[in-house]
């Protein structure tokens, strides 16, 4: 017996395992057989299957029409609904569907996701739930993590008109801070001053 010969169930959790560990290797099997084609459109398959490899950082216009992202997403891809989140949010702007998607992704612990909700939070004026998600990313995950995922999700802004870049500008004004606190380069700083700061650090990368 040859291993397409084996039953669909247990070729889906073994393209589950594949596709789980190495985007490569799911494609290798991909084109190997009609019968691993058949099998990569079940729900364990693309429920498990790491899209880091195919759609690594920094996100800057993702095809918006990369189907697979997409079909991960509907069978639970954490990562798959980060990513269809970011590109409906940011790039096609289906703005309720995008900041849901980012939210579940968020919620389900996803890094970059918890940054960017947070980040789309604050522009549509909840600044005080955005900055949560983020110091919560901050406080539970370290500051290393928080500017790993500011530089992963740094190219968004690009796709940022300067109407939408200003009301980040605005929400300076809002933020209560030292500046004492401001103008160190300290990791540990008081909540204010940490979103006041990754605020700037987010939409510091669009230019005009």
């Amino acid at each position: 017996m040859t291993l397409p010969d084996l039953p669909d169930d247990v070729l889906g959790i073994i393209l589950g395992k594949v596709g789980g560990k190495s985007f490569e290797d799911f494609v290798g099997c991909f084109l190997s057989c009609k019968t691993f084609q058949r099998i990569s459109k079940f729900p364990e398959v693309l429920q498990k299957l790491d899209l880091t490899q195919a759609f690594p950082p920094p996100w800057e216009r993702i095809p918006e029409n990369s189907q697979i992202i997409f079909d991960c997403a509907h069978f639970g891809n954490v990562h798959a609904i980060f990513l269809s989140g970011l590109i409906e949010y940011y790039f096609v702007k289906p703005r309720v569907t995008g900041i849901n998607n980012l939210k579940m992704a968020a919620d389900a612990g996803h890094c970059e996701a918890m940054y960017l909700y947070g980040m789309a939070l604050i522009y549509e004026n909840q600044l005080t739930e955005g900055s949560n998600y983020i110091k919560k990313l901050w406080r539970e995950r370290g500051f290393q993590v928080v500017r790993q995922c500011q530089e992963n999700c740094s190219r968004v802004v690009l796709d940022m008109s300067v109407r939408e870049y200003r009301v980040y500008e605005k929400l300076f004004a809002e933020i209560d801070v030292s500046n004492e606190c401001v103008v160190g380069e300290l990791d540990e700083v008081c909540d204010g001053c940490f979103i006041y700061k990754e605020i700037f650090r987010f939409i510091d990368y669009m230019q005009f």
